[in-house]
């Protein structure tokens, strides 16, 4: 039998300080594989990176917490009486699983409502230095390949905060079903189901598309598949998108359930065959349709309020 051999006060010490440097040095690598996936309305964003520092004075928002599956949402401000958004954004998980047949996903996505733009401003400069100013982002955090990504919106109480909450859910609630969605693809949809109840935004949005086309070289959805830097895509290239997924989804059925079956591919397969050739196969003179369309379509109307 093997006796016990002890150890100095010293020995104990030395070994006490290895554990606790081994322990610091595990925590700290929980961080190193952390990735985002960034969105911003109007002007959309999406960019990946390593996550900064954790040294964060500015905190997220707690004190308040509404529960409307599968949304969380934390607030600064009261949620009590209930907001009328927060069953537009329920209503918007609905509409998106109906239009796109995409199974609703039980995912928790977490929705962080500061204050005012000056405390979310200060968190978004500490937390994440490398983003540029907007009112709303959309991050996919990764944690780990078991536990997956941590979906988040953050954004502030602004006298926009429904239609910004519309565009980041739309990028939160496809990355919650889909294994990745093209960046074209992803910042059209959003758009397209942020726009439609803004008449006036709409309109804004159709006469600056029509401008971009009369100016460049024109529309092409092969030039916006080949997008994958978000470098790449500016203003003009997200506002195509757009009208691309309207187009689709509203000017053209054939075309629509390419595009259905297009996105049920995604489910499965993150790198799917780009898009347009589909198109082409089943409609050979889909690019000459999309331009008379986005020549001749209208903004939406004002929705009317049902009677009481």
């Amino acid at each position: 039998m093997k006796g016990r051999v002890g150890l100095s006060k010293a020995a104990r010490t030395r070994l006490v300080s290895l554990w606790l440097f081994c322990l610091a040095m595990f925590l700290g690598c929980q961080n190193l594989d952390l990735t985002l996936a960034t969105h911003a309305p109007g002007l959309p964003e999406q960019a990946r990176s390593k996550e900064p520092s954790n040294q964060v004075a500015a905190q997220l928002p707690s004190l308040h917490e509404k529960r409307v599956a599968p949304f969380i949402f934390l607030s600064d401000l009261p949620l009590n009486p209930e907001p009328k958004w927060i069953q537009g954004c329920s209503q918007l998980r609905d509409q998106i699983a109906r239009d796109l047949r995409l199974q609703n996903s039980q995912r928790p996505i977490l929705v962080y409502l500061f204050g005012d733009r000056a405390s979310y401003d200060q968190y978004m400069r500490l937390r994440y230095p490398e983003l540029p100013s907007r009112r709303a982002f959309f991050v996919a955090q990764g944690r780990s390949k078991v536990l997956g990504e941590d979906l988040m919106v953050l954004t502030w109480w602004s006298d926009r905060l429904e239609q910004d909450l519309r565009h980041e859910l739309t990028h939160a609630l496809l990355h919650s079903t889909l294994m990745d969605v093209p960046l074209w693809l992803d910042e059209g949809l959003a758009e397209y189901f942020e726009m439609e109840d803004y008449p006036v935004e709409f309109g804004e949005r159709l006469a600056q598309t029509r401008e971009d086309f009369a100016k460049g070289p024109g529309p092409s959805l092969e030039r916006l598949e080949e997008i994958r830097e978000i470098h790449r895509m500016q203003r003009p290239e997200y506002r195509e998108s757009w009208l691309w997924v309207r187009f689709m989804l509203q000017g053209q059925p054939e075309l629509k359930s390419v595009l259905l079956e297009y996105l049920a591919e995604l489910r499965s397969n993150p790198r799917p065959a780009p898009l347009a050739p589909k198109l082409a196969k089943k409609m050979p003179d889909y690019g000459a349709r999309f331009s008379r369309y986005a020549a001749e379509v209208a903004a939406p109307r004002t929705p009317v309020p049902p009677p009481p």
